[in-house]
């Protein structure tokens, strides 16, 4: 079985660390890239041969292209709560790089949509 992971956001530089080790994992492939800013993608998209349908500008076309077995997120932590929820029911697993806000725990509105 081969895990589809997501890696979400590049707000952090820790994305790339996370998804050299999902490169790395013989079990496991990079599914999609999403950043509303390509550039930030860019290195990762050219290190780990990720192909052009793999990579979103836009959210929504990107949870819409999965499942996903598991989403990786470097987002900025005011949009963690956001971002959590509107892909929570389109993959497995999620992991931050810190703590999800209580908004997300919750599962209340915060008003990022």
């Amino acid at each position: 079985m081969t895990f589809r992971i997501a890696g979400i956001s590049f707000d952090h530089m820790h994305m790339g660390d996370l998804l050299r080790m999902v490169y790395e994992h013989p079990h496991a492939e990079i599914a999609a890239l999403y950043d509303p800013n390509r550039a930030k993608m860019q290195d990762a998209i050219d290190t780990f041969n990720v192909p052009e349908d793999c990579v979103f500008t836009d959210l929504d076309a990107c949870l819409a292209a999965g499942p996903y077995d598991m989403a990786l997120l470097c987002v900025a932590t005011a949009e963690h709560a956001c971002i959590t929820a509107r892909h929570a029911h389109l993959c497995r697993k999620t992991f931050c790089r810190q703590r999800r806000r209580r908004a997300a725990d919750d599962n209340r509105d915060d008003g990022h949509r």
